[in-house]
């Protein structure tokens, strides 16, 4: 049985020796690395209604025992309450994708950081990100910005398995196209008019249908004008940047 060498004490190690050292030592260098390793792990409750595969997605809605409720286990252990990933819901930048199976109200362990492979809609082949597809738990979707980094993706659109690094950045859309829709138009002294027909320039879309703007630059215009508009996160509220002058 081999001693430990110990401090100061002469050591020469014989030629076998250091040659398996040497080999042991390349062997680990060229192992491939286990995703799983670079992946931060949580434990989420499946509350989507359904039971759901592996490599699935869930919004986060907070934990299930909250620090009111039992502070001792609120301290001991982390578990979030995941559901079915909505805009509606603000679950963007905000979710997990599934590392084993669960069953419905059951619980699994789930990646919140780090590499993932995961589904993505690749709705544009030059994308970069991705984030929550509304209403889906199967795939997330491509955008120009995200809370998702794509590592590898195969060429084209569709839906695609990826690689993602989660986590990375957070970017829902910010400024929108869309129309007026205000039958008499708007004066630069209205508070606010109506906007329809959103469409996202980058980022992640806010679920809406028709949106009041507030008109925070004296803005006016006629119904039907082609406008900008972006929706302040932080304020919870759209505002008007641009009109098209008619």
């Amino acid at each position: 049985m081999p001693e430990k060498v110990l401090p100061g004490q002469l050591f020469k190690p014989k030629a076998a020796t250091w040659n398996r050292f040497v080999d042991a030592t390349r062997d680990k260098r060229t192992q491939p690395i286990d995703a799983r390793s670079q992946t931060a792990e949580v434990y989420v409750e499946n509350r989507s209604g359904s039971d759901l595969a592996r490599f699935a997605a869930l919004g986060i809605d907070g934990v299930t025992i909250p620090h009111a409720n039992n502070s001792d286990e609120f301290f001991r252990h982390i578990v979030l309450e995941g559901s079915t990933p909505t805009f509606a819901s603000d679950h963007v930048g905000k979710f997990v994708v599934l590392l084993e199976p669960a069953k419905n109200n059951g619980f699994a362990r789930c990646a919140m950081s780090g590499l993932v492979q995961v589904q993505v809609n690749v709705t544009d082949a030059d994308h970069e990100w991705c984030d929550v597809a509304n209403s889906d738990n199967a795939k997330l979707t491509s955008y120009g910005a995200g809370s998702a980094r794509i590592v590898h993706k195969p060429s084209g659109t569709g839906t695609k398995w990826c690689v993602v690094n989660l986590a990375q950045s957070y970017g829902p859309a910010r400024e929108y196209t869309g129309l007026i829709n205000d039958a008499s138009g708007f004066a630069t002294t209205d508070a606010t008019t109506a906007m329809d027909g959103l469409e996202a320039v980058d980022g992640v879309p806010v679920l809406t249908a028709l949106a009041t703007v507030q008109n925070i630059h004296g803005w006016a215009g006629d119904d039907n004008a082609e406008a900008r508009a972006r929706y302040n996160h932080e304020l919870k509220r759209w505002e008007l940047v641009m009109v098209d002058c008619q």
